[in-house]
């Protein structure tokens, strides 16, 4: 299990200001990130926001190459483009809805699309992440979709345990 901490006290655990910290000092604990993007810059800008804080980043290009990684580990977390060559997020999120535990998908686009929004969140993605990246925003969104994980599977352990 990791832990993720936060950098400051909040209100709104879903919306957290930060600090305009390093990503090292913004997520404490390694994770396993899974980008599934065709675009090879978009995932090293990732790899550059995300590889001082020990984050494993496994990088697929299309719905297949997610598939064969989904199947060799369960990620921490997905970060999905909207379009990919062979799909979209819709199928990547419904494979990792039949995955133990369910890992969060996060739904990445350039264009801020407020009918994406709603779709992505009426349908269960944790949330949308816009690109270009933001350092803050990454971490944020990596910290926070990871504890809302860690919470869901030990409630789900504690019912079954029941």
């Amino acid at each position: 299990m990791y832990s993720i901490t936060s950098s400051v006290d909040t209100e709104d655990p879903r919306n957290p200001p930060m600090k305009k910290l390093p990503a090292s000092q913004l997520l404490t604990e390694r994770i396993s990130l899974l980008a599934v993007d065709s675009n090879k810059d978009d995932c090293q800008s990732l790899l550059a926001i995300l590889g001082s804080t020990g984050t494993r980043i496994h990088w697929a290009s299309s719905f297949r190459e997610a598939t064969t990684l989904m199947h060799q580990s369960v990620p921490d977390l997905i970060l999905c483009e909207r379009d990919l060559p062979d799909g979209t997020w819709k199928d990547v999120f419904r494979k990792a809805e039949g995955m133990r535990p369910r890992p969060p998908v996060v739904v990445v686009s350039r264009k801020p699309d407020e009918r994406l929004w709603a779709e992505v969140l009426n349908f269960g993605v944790y949330d949308m992440l816009l690109k270009p990246f933001d350092t803050t925003e990454v971490c944020r969104m990596v910290r926070w979709a990871c504890h809302c994980a860690e919470v869901a599977t030990s409630k789900a352990a504690t019912a079954a345990a029941a």
